[in-house]
C-alpha cells in the first residue's frame, strides 16, 4: 500500500510537533516549573487528609500537586519528651517559666515537673479536681477549681486563698495581667489575685472551655466551633473545627496562635487569631487533658500509658 505525499507531509509535521513539545516538557520539568505528585525528598510527607501537615498548592492550568519537602520538615511533629507519673494523670497546666503542673486525681495530688521531666514539688488537694479545672498565673501560682471552689496556691503547694463560684466552672484561664477567668455556663466571670471580682462578660449557652491571649483576647470554646471575644467581651472572630464532635481544650502561645485539643479524634489543631487553620497533627495517645507551653509545647496526659508527653511544634 502506498503513501500520498500529501500524507507523508501531514505525517511529518506532525512528528516534528510532538517532538517539540517533548522537549519542551523536558526543560520545564528540569527547571523546575511544575512537579507532579511527590517530588524527590518528600517520602516522609502527607497532606492535610493524612494529618500530617504539608504546604499544598495547585498549579495554575496544570491540576497539579506541588508539596515542600523544607515545609513539610518544617511542620513536623515531633516528641521530644516523655515520663512517667505516679497514678492516672487528670489535668495538666504550663506555667510562664515552662513549668508543668500534673493533678493525679486518685492520690488528691498536684505534682510539678521541669519542661523535660525533672521532678520538683507536689502537694495535697482537698478533692477531685474538675476537667479544665487547672491553670498558671502570670505570678506563677497554681489555681484549681474542685466543686464551686477555686482555690489558689503557691507553687510550693502553700494555700493562699479560697472562694466560692457562682456554680461550677466549666473552664479556668490566666490572663497575661494576672487576672482569673471562670468560665460558668453563659458567663465569664474575672477576678483579680486577691479574689476580687473585676467584671463578669456575657457569652453563648454550651461553653466548654476557654482560653486567653497574650492581649487579653478571650477564647470560649463551644462543641464544633471557637469564638475570640475582645477583653470587654465583643464578639470579634468564629470559626468552625472541622471534623470534631466536641473540642476537649482550648490554649493560647505568646504568639496568639490558638491549638484545639480533639481528643475524640486525638488531634490537635493550631490556627491564627482570625481562625485560620495553621497546622494539625495526630497524636497517638489517649489524653486526659492538653497544655500548650508560652514557646509552642505541646504536654499531653496520657492516661493508658500514665504518663507526660512533650511535642515539638516548631523546628
Amino acid at each position: 500500500m502506498s503513501i500520498s505525499g500529501s500524507l507523508m507531509k501531514r505525517l511529518m509535521k506532525a512528528t516534528l510537533a510532538l517532538l517539540l513539545v517533548m522537549m519542551l516538557w523536558g526543560c520545564l520539568a528540569q527547571q523546575g516549573a511544575f512537579s507532579i505528585g511527590k517530588p524527590q525528598g518528600a517520602a516522609e510527607c502527607i497532606d492535610l487528609n493524612h494529618n500530617n501537615i504539608c504546604d499544598v498548592e495547585e498549579t495554575a492550568g496544570q491540576g497539579a500537586v506541588v508539596i515542600s519537602p523544607l515545609e513539610a520538615e518544617s511542620n513536623r511533629l515531633n516528641q521530644v519528651a516523655e515520663w512517667p507519673v505516679d497514678g492516672v494523670p487528670s489535668g495538666i497546666a504550663v506555667g510562664p517559666g515552662g513549668e508543668v503542673y500534673v493533678n493525679i486525681n486518685q492520690n488528691y495530688k498536684v505534682v510539678e515537673y521541669s519542661s523535660d521531666g525533672d521532678k520538683r514539688a507536689e502537694f495535697d488537694v482537698d478533692g477531685v479536681i474538675e476537667t479544665n479545672g487547672i491553670v498558671v498565673g502570670a505570678d506563677r501560682d497554681v489555681y484549681i477549681n474542685i466543686g464551686d471552689r477555686l482555690t489558689r496556691y503557691s507553687p510550693s503547694g502553700e494555700k493562699l486563698a479560697e472562694w466560692s463560684l457562682d456554680g461550677l466552672p466549666n473552664g479556668l484561664a490566666a490572663g497575661p495581667g494576672g487576672e482569673m477567668l471562670v468560665l460558668v455556663d453563659n458567663q465569664v466571670a474575672v477576678y483579680g489575685p486577691e479574689r476580687q471580682r473585676l467584671k463578669e462578660l456575657e457569652v453563648e449557652d454550651g461553653a466548654g472551655a476557654i482560653a486567653s491571649g497574650p492581649d487579653g483576647s478571650i477564647y470560649v470554646a463551644y462543641p464544633q466551633r471557637v469564638v475570640r471575644y475582645s477583653p470587654n467581651g465583643e464578639m470579634q472572630e468564629e470559626w468552625m473545627v472541622e471534623g470534631a464532635m466536641s473540642v476537649d481544650g482550648i490554649a493560647v502561645d505568646r504568639r496568639g496562635e490558638v491549638y484545639v485539643n480533639i481528643n475524640q479524634n486525638y488531634r490537635v489543631v493550631r490556627y491564627t487569631p482570625a481562625g485560620e487553620r495553621v497546622s494539625q497533627w495526630d497524636l497517638e495517645g489517649n489524653f486526659s487533658d492538653v497544655a500548650i507551653s508560652s514557646e509552642g509545647l505541646i504536654f499531653a496526659a496520657d492516661v493508658d500509658a500514665g504518663s507526660i508527653r512533650a511535642f515539638q511544634t516548631r523546628a
